[in-house]
């Protein structure tokens, strides 16, 4: 019996345990690459960073959801999803960690420790789309490490939107399983994980159902009725589950608008859903899309592919072609659902990001922004898919888990050394300096002040800060004119009109010699003026001259004015 279970024990160390260790190493890389990226920050970066922060502490202010975004964002009705944000409040909760700049440092670790999570969700999409560890592992190591997505999300602040990818494989992984081997404990897991993704990310959980509509065609080709039927079952459950925060969601007036408007050139949806070519050719994207066309993409030049590339690409295909011919039952099992799912679904999700082409109403809520900077799943599955074909044709039998656990971490290594820095300095908005600014103004400067702050046209009519005094509602509950980017959806729309019609002015200003400005800055009630550490479009040596402010504060390039005549002469 001994015997028996010892060589019991040898096959499974030869088949799966040397997987483990090959897959730590990678998650190690992963958490490296995450920690340094991040090290730099004070605050998340961008403009969603601020209303994560926002919504984390009305769910821990409210113990529950908030009606409103109050104070914030003035008479704004709630409406984001809020899965995300409900787990940090959870965490914080736990730690105890109520202050607002310790919640701001929480969901900017969260989302790098979510971001170090990638390789486990793409471990098992690869492992199971293709039935092999080895696919496994290497879209594991392209989804995290070579792919400049999701790591570049530390970016944004994409923190939702990061969360719903990590979900998503998750999800069809478990409709999958139901489909092979139905039970009740499955069929609950199905409709759990599709109840979640909606709740977390909508725009995501919309990718997941176009992945389901794709599985959905196979089981019809394969007249998989029963499964068929327990996939309707889940999904009209989750829709159950889901319908009350739909309908509330509905009951927004922007958001009612917002998807019942009729389109016109005035609405600017052309611009605002055109394809971000800047982010489909994003660094290491050529090489990897080469890698998941199995060269043609290479061949072909896209992205302006340099010659080197276009070689390798060449040399890619012809092995493919080569081993494809030659060992076509293998090249079934890899190619079928690169193929067969992930070529469909990409294909699938563009059309459905692109209706008004093809003359339908276009889908309001998603844009083709959304797709391709979630381009990197289809990406790293499909080029695992022919690297663990290539390998497994290639390399003999007793020497494949050798060489793949070699690859995969020279791959990874490569990767995670061009990975350390990753974060746009562009995006960066606050500074050391504005911390510590804005740690003064909690204490030293009255509750009911009001502040202007440096601000800019953002996305379509909705202004956002250019320094780190965009942070200063969420973090010291003083006000600014300039409220977190939500307002325009999620305020009433006389109220944006008003806030956009000072912003306007007030963005175009670099002094206070204009009476008209002044009177606008009284009208708003503001009290004082904040320069952030990276500066706007608001000049601190014109106002330090300036006989209608007075200085309060000032270090490492931060400013702090308080306004001593607003009023017209």
């Amino acid at each position: 019996m001994a015997a028996v279970r010892s060589a019991l024990l040898r096959r499974w160390w030869r088949r799966r345990a040397w997987v483990t260790p090959v897959l730590l190493l990678i998650l190690l890389l992963t958490a490296w690459t995450r920690w340094s990226q991040a090290r730099p920050l004070v605050l998340p970066a961008w403009v969603d960073s601020v209303h994560h922060v926002m919504i984390v502490r009305l769910l821990l202010e409210h113990r529950g959801l908030p009606a409103t975004y109050d104070p914030y964002i003035p008479q704004g009705r709630f409406f984001y999803h809020w899965g995300y944000h409900a787990l940090v409040a959870l965490v914080a909760w736990l730690l105890g960690w109520t202050d607002s700049f310790q919640i701001a440092r929480l969901v900017l670790i969260s989302g790098q420790v979510l971001n170090a999570l990638t390789p486990l969700p793409m471990y098992l999409a690869g492992r199971h789309l293709f039935q092999s560890r080895r696919a496994g592992l290497y879209a594991a190591t392209y989804a995290a490490l070579v792919s400049w997505m999701p790591a570049y999300y530390v970016s944004w602040g994409r923190y939702t939107h990061l969360f719903g990818t990590l979900l998503l494989p998750l999800f069809a992984l478990s409709l999958w399983r139901l489909a092979v081997r139905p039970s009740a404990r499955r069929w609950g897991l199905a409709v759990l994980w599709g109840s979640v993704l909606f709740l977390v990310h909508v725009r995501v959980a919309f990718f997941g159902l176009t992945l389901a509509l794709v599985l959905a065609g196979w089981l019809l080709w394969r007249r998989s009725w029963r499964a068929m039927l327990l996939w309707g079952s889940a999904g009209l459950m989750t829709a159950l589950l889901v319908s009350p925060w739909v309908w509330y969601i509905l009951q927004t007036p922007t958001v009612y608008r917002m998807a019942t408007a009729p389109l016109s050139p005035e609405n600017r949806w052309a611009a605002y859903n055109a394809v971000p070519w800047g982010l489909v050719w994003v660094p290491r994207n050529r090489e990897l899309m080469a890698l998941a066309t199995g060269g043609l993409s290479g061949l072909m030049g896209w992205g302006g592919a340099p010659m080197w590339l276009r070689v390798a690409a060449a040399a890619w295909l012809v092995s493919l072609v080569v081993l494809i011919r030659t060992r076509p039952a293998t090249a079934r099992r890899y190619a079928g659902p690169i193929l067969g799912v992930l070529l469909p679904w990409c294909v699938l999700t563009a059309l459905a990001l692109n209706l008004e082409k093809v003359g339908l109403r276009p889908l309001r809520f998603i844009t083709n922004g959304a797709g391709v900077i979630t381009l990197f799943m289809p990406l790293s599955l499909a080029a695992a898919g022919w690297s663990a074909f290539l390998t497994g044709v290639v390399v003999p039998q007793r020497h494949q888990r050798l060489v793949t656990g070699m690859l995969v971490l020279a791959v990874g290594a490569w990767g995670a050394w061009g990975m350390r820095s990753i974060v746009n300095p562009v995006t960066v908005l606050a500074y050391p300096a504005d911390v510590q600014a804005m740690r003064w103004i909690r204490d030293m400067v009255p509750a009911d002040a009001v502040f202007a702050v440096n601000a800019w046209r953002w996305q379509g009519n909705t202004f956002a800060g250019q320094d780190g005094g965009y942070w200063i509602h969420v973090l010291t509950d003083r006000r600014t004119v300039l409220p977190p980017a939500l307002y325009t959806v999620a305020a009433p729309r006389d109220v944006v009109a008003r806030t956009n019609a000072f912003l306007e002015q007030w963005a175009q200003a670099d002094s206070l010699e204009d009476p008209r400005l002044r009177a606008m800055l009284r009208e708003q009630g503001v009290t004082h003026i904040y320069i952030g550490a990276k500066g706007g479009h608001m000049k601190p040596d014109k106002l330090l001259s300036s006989p209608y402010v007075r200085l309060l504060y000032e270090n490492a390039g931060v400013y702090i004015f308080e306004l001593v005549d607003t009023a017209p002469p």
